[in-house]
């Protein structure tokens, strides 16, 4: 770890996630009240219905989880190989 202390792309790097992180954190709040929203208004419908809306979100969802893990994977796999 002492050895890449002083190397740029590290610096770089540590620099862009921590910019992500702060530039998303908004984003997730506002994500999270709109799920909740919506968790909401499913659990008020009656049954049939409900079966049905929740079939398109949990697509939604895999799609949405399926992107998320491609990116901390290219992230991860950008860090190690600057390792």
């Amino acid at each position: 770890m002492e050895r890449r202390q002083d190397d740029v792309r590290i610096g770089v790097l540590t620099e862009r996630v921590e910019n992500w992180m702060a530039t998303t954190t908004e984003y997730r709040k506002s994500l999270c009240s709109k799920l909740d929203a919506i968790q909401k208004q499913i659990n008020e419908l009656p049954c049939p219905q409900r079966i049905e809306q929740t079939k398109g979100i949990h697509t939604q969802l895999k799609a949405l989880w399926i992107l998320v893990s491609a990116v901390l994977l290219g992230i991860i796999g950008e860090w190690v190989k600057l390792k």
